[in-house]
């Protein structure tokens, strides 16, 4: 009974030391993270999908860790933006046109409280190939000549009467569309290889809170990777844990 009574101790220190690991706040310029020892959790952060607008949001849920990694709000599925398509041939065009519709549906407390039509900031685009992209935007980019401002490559102004992209007229095989919230292209395939005019609609769904759902969060030591890029932690801008 002794031996199994001090087992049972030294495993529950272990796992406690497993859990205190974890334990503490850590941030950065744009992000502070607070991993309490009940299992719940506090973030302030800048806005994960409009990045551009620089809002900050505040939320709280709940954390589970395993190994190097926790899991904010586990049970929560990720919102992901959809994309959904129609296609027609139009004989008498000599061109290529495109024309996208942006929705955001904006949810409170997993309730869905809105859905409204809106400009969007950026949509990037291809036809048949990657690298012949375009970044469509209602509004040509200020160029500020600032060093960290991101530049903007193949810039093509969105028709502000129809709302439509023009490319040259070809066989379509595959259209390729991402925006902010995108984790990677969406591809749409036509089934009508003489098509060649395209309605896209992208549904972006929101929290009015942004909180993190099914967040995973790499922790090492006195830093955590919060940021992910193509689905992988920018070890280059961690949280650090104050001391």
């Amino acid at each position: 009974m002794k031996k199994a009574f001090l087992a049972f101790l030294f495993l529950g220190g272990i796992a406690i030391a497993q859990e205190n690991k974890y334990l503490g706040t850590y941030s950065s310029v744009a992000t502070e993270l607070t991993l309490n020892a009940d299992k719940t959790f506090f973030i302030r952060q800048a806005d994960p999908v409009f990045i551009y607008t620089h809002q900050r949001f505040e939320s709280t849920g709940t954390w589970e860790g395993s190994g190097k990694d926790v899991v904010l709000n586990p049970h929560l599925l990720k919102r992901k933006p959809a994309t959904s398509f129609t296609e027609k041939y139009l004989p008498n065009l000599d061109s290529t046109i495109v024309r996208i519709s942006y929705i955001i549906e904006t949810y409170d407390n997993e309730e869905l409280i809105s859905k409204t039509p809106m400009p969007f900031e950026r949509v990037t685009i291809y036809i048949n190939k990657k690298r012949n992209f375009f970044n469509l935007v209602h509004k040509r980019p200020q160029d500020t000549n600032c060093l960290f401002e991101e530049k903007i490559a193949n810039v093509h102004l969105m028709d502000s009467l129809t709302g439509t992209f023009t490319a040259k007229a070809g066989k379509v095989e595959k259209i390729g569309i991402k925006s902010y919230g995108f984790e990677d292209y969406t591809e749409l395939v036509p089934k009508d290889s003489k098509s060649n005019y395209f309605e896209i609609t992208i549904v972006q769904p929101l929290d009015t809170d942004r909180r993190p759902r099914k967040k995973k969060v790499r922790v090492n030591g006195r830093e955590a990777y919060y940021y992910e890029r193509a689905g992988k932690f920018n070890l280059f801008a961690p949280l650090r844990r104050a001391k």
